[in-house]
């Protein structure tokens, strides 16, 4: 990955961080994930509380460069925003678990509430794409 984005992704505020997440993944249509299939499945960071979150970028060359290390096994993968709005919530909801986004080495990622983000990449996806966005 480009040094320069990378630092440009790392003077964010956290909102500013947030919002361009939200913006890219809704004109994209789709955010990356680590996955590995033989082993763990998707890749997890754990929060305070030791709540294993979902790790999420909106940058595949961001998502990509993080397959190492710990998830050096791990390979990018692409999540469709639709299936992801439509089930992947809940089911992150069922298993007890969240969501962390844009993941930083060396800073974390941010921890956004399922709802909350549901609810402003809907609105982002009208925003960008037309009411007739799908919804679930």
């Amino acid at each position: 990955m480009d040094s320069n984005k990378l630092e440009a992704y790392k003077s964010l505020s956290p909102e500013d961080l947030y919002q361009n997440f939200v913006e890219n993944v809704a004109q994209m249509e789709a955010m990356w994930g680590l996955y590995d299939e033989k082993n763990d499945g998707w890749a997890m960071t754990v929060s305070e509380g030791e709540k294993e979150r979902l790790v999420v970028w909106s940058d595949s060359a961001l998502a990509n460069s993080h397959a190492s290390g710990g998830w050096k096994t791990y390979e990018m993968e692409t999540m469709d925003l639709y299936g992801f709005v439509e089930s992947g919530i809940q089911e992150l909801k069922d298993a007890g678990r969240g969501i962390s986004i844009m993941y930083l080495q060396g800073l974390g990622g941010l921890d956004v509430d399922l709802d909350y983000l549901k609810r402003d990449l809907l609105d982002a996806v009208r925003a960008i794409h037309g009411e007739d966005a799908e919804e679930d």
